[in-house]
């Protein structure tokens, strides 16, 4: 097996460094769809579920909130 060339390895380095340094820097939400999708966002919660369990939320309240909110908002397009 032959070593690494060391300019393939800087090159990777600085590739996965670059990568990083992009992800970590999106402050702002993009929202593709416009204020339709800004709406969604804002208004749909996080419903966490425990390890290996499909049937029951660790928090219901949130799961009620997102499904009034969709409800009550027929008129707009299920963006996801």
């Amino acid at each position: 097996m032959k070593p690494l060339n060391f300019s393939y390895a800087t090159l990777l380095i600085l590739v996965a460094a670059s990568a990083f340094t992009q992800s970590r820097s999106l402050s702002e939400e993009v929202n593709l769809f416009g204020s339709e999708q800004a709406a969604f966002n804002q208004a749909m919660k996080e419903v966490p579920f425990g390890w290996n369990e499909h049937e029951t939320t660790r928090d219901p309240g949130d799961l009620q909130a997102n499904v009034q909110w969709l409800e009550g908002s027929p008129q707009r397009p299920l963006l996801y």
